[in-house]
């Protein structure tokens, strides 16, 4: 996979700008650069009146232009209830042979590294104390920046220096081989959003989101959550749970991880839904599927915190802050909970 680097900051802090004095930097270093922004206005750089204008807007849901000098490839997505598009779709839409870097604008809640730009003026929050993707900080307030950010610092005015840095940056990405499990080559390239593939034997490893499992164990109106004792999101509340095992069902690893982490012994649970999560662990991006099931008790049990649980307690519902929890897929397991207790 060509290497990727994103530019992340609030509208108005110059990204446009700081790209548009990078690509020439980046260009006389021999560099074939790449190009994703991502915008919210609904833009048409057509000409109306135009033969591909006409045909498009006659019904075309795909457009190729193509001229000696330039193709330009459209795509019409009608359907209103369409989500914003998302990274990796579009970085499949590119030709990544012809590529050497490809610089993002914008997508700064997707993971991947960033440079973030702030200009201290807007009085805007910084953004890399919530996002360990971003490897620096450039700003027209260097001697600031100092007083808090530990990142690498990039002086905004100074557009050489930050390329300096994408090369440098660069340099160690491209360096990071992956090697083929089946001949043992280096050719194991990335097809995003999930495919490996090697260029010498054909060998084809499609990286599926792994499962998972989460437990609501819940007394009346309480429920028992754990304070993890490992990254990620270390200190931070958990509902107890774990990975799925190969050659487990999702029940057995539920059992087996209730065990695991609380000396507990599960009889009943109830499946309740799943959710789609991504677990960072040791600079790894892991796409799981969180299943989440409910197991409603007549007394409290004696638990106890082991393995990946550094404690345990048992918190009323309604009293629960979502922010307090490392993943999104407890956040929405307890949020359904609170919804139907409130029903």
């Amino acid at each position: 996979m060509t290497p990727i680097i994103g530019f992340a900051g609030y509208s108005g802090s110059g990204k446009t700008t700081l790209l548009e004095k990078l690509i020439p930097l980046l260009k006389q270093q021999g560099l074939r650069i790449g190009l994703v922004k991502h915008s919210h206005h609904n833009i048409d750089p057509d000409k109306p009146g135009k033969d591909s204008y006409r045909l498009r807007h006659a019904g075309c849901d795909q457009t190729l232009l193509a001229t000696k000098s330039r193709h330009m490839l459209y795509f019409e997505y009608s359907a209103p209830e369409r989500d914003e598009p998302a990274l990796a779709e579009c970085l499949t839409q590119l030709d990544h042979d012809q590529l050497d870097l490809v610089l993002v604008e914008g997508f700064r809640d997707e993971t991947f590294p960033k440079i973030e730009i702030h200009r201290p003026a807007y009085e805007k929050p910084v953004l890399y104390s919530n996002d360990e993707h971003i490897i620096a900080f450039t700003t027209d307030e260097i001697v600031q920046a100092k007083q808090h950010c530990k990142l690498p610092i990039l002086d905004l005015n100074q557009p050489q220096d930050i390329a300096d840095f994408i090369l440098t940056w660069l340099g160690t990405s491209k360096t990071k081989q992956h090697y083929c499990p089946s001949c043992g080559e280096a050719s194991l390239a990335f097809q995003p959003p999930k495919v490996f593939c090697c260029d010498t034997c054909d060998f084809t490893y499609f990286h599926n989101a792994a499962a998972a499992v989460l437990a609501g164990i819940c007394y009346k109106d309480e429920i028992l959550v754990a304070t993890r004792a490992r990254e990620p999101g270390k200190g931070m509340l958990d509902l107890p749970g774990g990975f799925v095992d190969p050659d487990e069902s999702l029940e057995q690893a539920l059992t087996r991880e209730l065990e695991e982490e609380l000396d507990f012994i599960v009889h009943d649970a109830k499946y309740i839904a799943s959710y789609p999560n991504t677990y960072h662990y040791k600079s790894i991006e892991y796409k799981t599927c969180d299943t989440f099931f409910v197991v409603t008790l007549d007394e409290k049990p004696a638990l106890k915190a082991r393995d990946d649980v550094e404690k345990v307690e048992w918190i009323r519902l309604q009293d629960i802050e979502l922010n307090n929890f490392a993943f999104n897929s407890a956040k929405q397991a307890v949020q359904q909970l609170k919804d139907h207790a409130s029903k």
